[in-house]
């Protein structure tokens, strides 16, 4: 028994870890989930996205999850999202496809949407995307904040009303 709970707890004597329960800070770049679908429609291997890439990708995801041809319903994209990106809570939602407000994903506005985030990753506008392109470094949170700097304001002065003398 003793050996668990000293598996269990850090040297420290926190739990979860050095920083204790709860989010951590990321301090590099990351990838948005839509950097691991474009990465997977790389071809050739030659570490480049191109838009002929994107196009050929996506003809080849469309029949894998679309109720038809030429649409689909907002279900069936979300479900496939959740998959293809690896989390339901990503920037891309079939609300955010559904340009017409009609509950149905056509092929026209599928590809349109991604081609708007291509677009949008694209930075140097040459109709590829490389793997720098596909990286962000997030904003650093700030490690302190007002409510733990002593009941301060940010310019020094006391919160709430000010007494009266």
């Amino acid at each position: 028994m003793l050996l668990v709970s000293a598996c269990a707890g850090h040297p420290d004597g926190h739990a979860g870890g050095p920083q204790g329960p709860g989010p951590r800070q990321v301090s590099g770049p990351v990838a948005p989930p839509t950097a691991l679908l474009f990465t997977g429609f790389d071809e050739n291997g030659d570490m480049f996205v191109s838009e002929a890439e994107l196009h050929a990708g996506l003809n080849s995801a469309w029949p894998t999850f679309a109720d038809g041809e030429h649409s689909t319903s907002t279900l069936s994209l979300d479900n496939w999202l959740e998959r293809a990106l690896g989390s339901a809570d990503t920037e891309l939602s079939p609300i955010a496809f559904d340009s017409n407000i009609d509950s149905v994903i056509s092929r026209r506005e599928f590809d349109v949407r991604f081609a708007a985030v291509f677009e949008r990753l694209d930075k140097d506008e040459n109709g590829e995307l490389t793997r720098a392109e596909l990286l962000f470094t997030p904003a650093r949170a700030s490690r302190q904040s007002s409510s733990q700097s002593g009941g301060r304001a940010r310019e020094g002065r006391p919160r709430g009303r000010p007494q009266r003398q």
